[in-house]
């Protein structure tokens, strides 16, 4: 990836959304045109704004940082992922129809999840967000396979405090249900014999345990200290900032200048068949 395209100020990236913004909706002019109307003409302009929107959305995806957010524990392997960190009104943030481009993550991640401790006034939101809660949390299904590790860091999203938690296993547990990407509404990961497959999974209040002391005792979680640029995997909870953080335990929906809680009432149990989704692909993807 060229370096050179990644924004090196906030006054960048919202010029490539408004751009973004302005294409698609071009774009779906020119579809509703053609809809109403076959026509060679129109035709052509419904090619040409999709070409607009295909530039604009790539533009968009390139100038995003790549921070270095964590490291694999079993490989020592850093961790570097695309992220709209200037804010939650990024399209990266749509939960519906995020744009992101793909990363080039170790084969040892397993999945990437996350929250945004999002204080006082917030945005006006067009799209539908969903950054999490407020402090971080561990999914404990997952972390009670034995395969399984998981890393907690930090970094700003705009103003706000955003921990991601990334997972990682060295032998790849196929059996094993993953969760939603991080903001998103579904996860990609492929089968065992290397076909794709996308799968999205409801938020359950069971999936969110913010108490991270149990976990970082048994060697299930360590942690990176903020700014930390060698990015130190640390196993104690002496001096761990993730410890007692103060806000909402429980994951969020964000539209429109309103914001509620996203949790399903539902087990594990109840869950266990209730896929929204599960789409093959032949390219398959990445957690």
């Amino acid at each position: 990836m060229n370096e050179t395209k990644i924004f090196a100020t906030a006054a960048e990236r919202l010029a490539a959304i408004k751009k973004l913004a302005a294409a698609v909706a071009d774009m779906e002019r020119a579809a509703a045109l053609v809809n109403n109307a076959k026509d060679e003409v129109l035709n052509a302009g419904l090619r040409d704004a999709h070409e607009r929107c295909r530039v604009a959305y790539n533009a968009y995806q390139d100038g995003l940082p790549r921070p270095a957010l964590s490291r694999c524990p079993f490989t020592g392997a850093i961790v570097h992922l695309a992220i709209d960190s200037f804010g939650l009104d990024g399209p990266w943030w749509n939960y519906e129809v995020p744009a992101r481009p793909g990363d080039d993550l170790p084969a040892t991640v397993f999945a990437v999840t996350g929250a945004v401790n999002i204080k006082g006034n917030f945005s006006k939101l067009t799209h539908l967000c969903k950054p999490g809660p407020a402090v971080p949390y561990v999914v404990p299904r997952l972390l009670v396979d034995p395969r399984v590790k998981a890393v907690v860091s930090t970094l700003k999203v705009g103003r706000y405090d955003a921990y991601p938690v990334i997972y990682y296993a060295e032998d790849t547990p196929h059996e094993l249900a993953r969760v939603n990407r991080w903001g998103t509404d579904h996860y990609a990961a492929e089968m065992p014999h290397g076909e794709g497959y996308t799968v999205t999974v409801p938020d359950m209040a069971p999936d969110f345990d913010c108490d991270l002391e149990f976990y970082i005792r048994t060697g299930r979680l360590q942690w990176i200290m903020p700014g930390d640029a060698g990015l130190t995997l640390r196993g104690t909870t002496g001096q761990c900032p993730y410890l007692g953080l103060e806000g909402r335990r429980y994951p969020v929906a964000m539209q429109d200048g309103k914001m509620w809680s996203n949790l399903v009432d539902m087990t594990v149990a109840d869950a266990a068949g209730a896929e929204i989704h599960r789409d093959t692909n032949e390219q398959g993807g990445r957690p």
